[in-house]
């Protein structure tokens, strides 16, 4: 998991160089950065990234106005060799997009104490369901779950797993339609 940012000094290519000699490695790879730092390790092609809507604008050069403008450029990263893109959308949910599908998670209600770690938290739990070979759509809500329970703690600290299993039963998952080319 290459998460943040470089240490001080790093060259911005840091994570590129890590996910290509983890990846020759047979290593799972998984990126939330941003900046320079994604735009260089997105040409590493790491398993999976999880930008969200504005760090997927700056990945892109472009303004993204919609979902399907965001699913199309999550696609276009599938196909430079990206598994999966995790595009988190703070209280709106989130989009997880691989070639062969495309899921919509509608953000959860919860009391919001701080949004610190909400992030980590969704890309912990995709980790997690990768590595125990969940099913896609069941990782996909416990990383939905995961991050609604962490926006509900103060500062750092971690959810409540009594929470977390509750969300579980809340994630609303949609499936997108993707028109084959």
């Amino acid at each position: 998991m290459l998460a943040g940012k470089a240490p001080a000094g790093a060259d911005d290519s840091l994570f590129a160089e890590w996910t290509a000699r983890l990846l020759r490695r047979g290593v799972r790879v998984f990126m939330d950065a941003d900046g320079e730092l994604l735009i260089r390790g997105v040409q590493a092609s790491p398993t999976l990234i999880k930008p969200n809507d504005a760090e997927l604008s700056r990945l892109t050069g472009r303004s993204l106005a919609d979902r399907a403008e965001m699913i199309a450029a999550a696609r276009a990263l599938n196909d430079q060799g990206i598994e999966t893109v995790v595009i988190s959308l703070g209280g709106d949910g989130a989009l997880f997009v691989r070639r062969d599908a495309a899921l919509y998670g509608q953000g959860l209600k919860v009391d919001v104490q701080s949004t610190v770690g909400a992030g980590d938290s969704m890309l912990a739990a995709m980790a997690f369901g990768f590595e125990k070979g969940l099913p896609f759509r069941d990782t996909c809500a416990l990383a939905m779950a995961f991050s609604a329970a962490a926006v509900t703690t103060p500062g750092t600290q971690p959810a409540d797993m009594a929470l977390v299993r509750q969300l579980l039963n809340d994630v609303s998952l949609n499936e997108i339609t993707i028109e084959k080319e």
